[in-house]
């Protein structure tokens, strides 16, 4: 079995093709890839595959797996927690996961002093968390600042409502490709 059929063995919303463009992209990173929302873990492993394949930088897998319905009705919580340790164990790339278990906005504050140590800019920063439009912007916004120059950022069901209208207000950012419903923006 490949990694690719390995990674979609895990419960998840991101197709195989848009795992792919997940593991080109990570593939890339140089010095971190930052997941905004993880689920059961398909999105970070992954982010995890596709940085090994590369320079082994780590990936940030930010969920607070806090209890909430989703936009289209689907319930989340913390069991999902249980399910996403189990999957990030079994990957074989739990090395260069970085688990925090809380909510991004929360984490955006203690980014440059308490997380990273020897403080980097973010390579990647997938955003697939809430996709309610308040939430999304304020993903966006409050992390866009720390994706270095050249960076990308990929945002999941950009067709939905939330992501889509961001993505419209996104002026620093240049569309560079779209893949399923993931849509990869590059900073100008």
């Amino acid at each position: 079995m490949n990694y690719l059929e390995k990674i979609m063995q895990i419960e998840g919303a991101v197709n195989s093709v848009e795992c792919q463009e997940l593991i080109r992209l990570a593939e890339q990173a140089e010095d971190c890839i930052v997941e905004i929302g993880s689920w059961k873990g398909r999105s970070t492993v992954a982010l995890a595959c596709g940085s090994r394949m590369g320079n082994n930088v780590p990936v940030y897998a930010i969920d607070p797996h806090d209890s909430h319905t989703s936009t289209e009705g689907r319930s989340y919580g913390p069991e999902d927690n249980i399910r996403f340790l189990e999957n990030i164990l079994k990957s074989g790339y739990a090395d260069l996961i970085q688990i925090i278990n809380l909510p991004s906005n929360v984490t955006v504050k203690a980014w440059q002093t308490l997380i990273v140590e020897d403080w980097k800019f973010i390579d990647l920063l997938f955003v697939d968390g809430n996709h309610d439009y308040k939430e999304v912007k304020k993903d966006f916004r409050s992390w866009e600042p720390f994706v270095k120059d050249n960076g990308y950022i990929a945002m999941h069901d950009s067709t939905k409502e939330g992501p889509a209208k961001e993505i419209k207000e996104a002026h620093d950012w240049e569309i560079v490709k779209t893949v399923g419903t993931l849509c990869i923006l590059r900073r100008k």
